[in-house]
C-alpha cells in the first residue's frame, strides 16, 4: 500500500514538478487513488491549486516525495474512512428507528368443509330412507 502511494507522489511529483498541470485524473486512474488523497495533498501544502473549479490548475509546492509524507497521507486517508463509516452506520441506526413498521395486512381465510358423501337407500316405495 505504501509503495502505491509512494509510485503516486514520484510520478505526479517527476511529471509535474515544476510545471503545471491540470489532468489529475489520468494519474489517480493510473495508479487507482481515490479523489480523497488530492484534497489532502492541497490540504496539506504539497499541491497548490489555481484557477477556477472548472479550469483547475495544480503544481508541486514543496520538496520531493518521501516515505514520512506516503505515511502521514496514508494515516489520514485512514482516519477520514473511519470518521466516514461511523457516520454512515450513525445515519442507518437513525433511519432505522424513524422508520414506521409496516403493517401487514391478514386477510380471513374461507374455511371450506369437505363435503361428505352420503349414500341413501329408499326402501319401500320411497316411504323410508336411510343414509348411511
Amino acid at each position: 500500500m505504501e509503495q502505491k502511494y509512494f509510485n503516486f507522489l514520484n510520478d505526479i511529483y517527476q511529471t509535474y514538478g515544476t510545471r503545471q498541470f491540470k489532468n489529475m485524473s489520468q494519474i489517480m486512474n493510473r495508479h487507482k487513488i481515490g479523489n480523497y488523497s488530492i484534497a489532502l495533498l492541497y490540504d496539506g501544502g504539497i499541491l497548490t491549486k489555481t484557477g477556477s473549479s472548472t479550469g483547475t490548475v495544480y503544481r508541486w509546492a514543496t520538496i520531493p516525495p518521501n516515505m514520512h509524507m506516503v505515511n502521514e497521507l496514508l494515516t489520514r486517508i485512514k482516519r477520514y474512512n473511519l470518521e466516514k463509516n461511523k457516520s454512515y452506520k450513525q445515519q442507518q441506526q437513525t433511519s432505522q428507528i424513524s422508520l414506521p413498521l409496516k403493517q401487514k395486512r391478514t386477510r380471513r381465510k374461507k374455511v371450506v368443509e369437505p363435503i361428505k358423501e352420503t349414500k341413501k337407500i329408499s326402501l319401500f316405495w320411497g316411504l323410508l330412507k336411510i343414509e348411511y
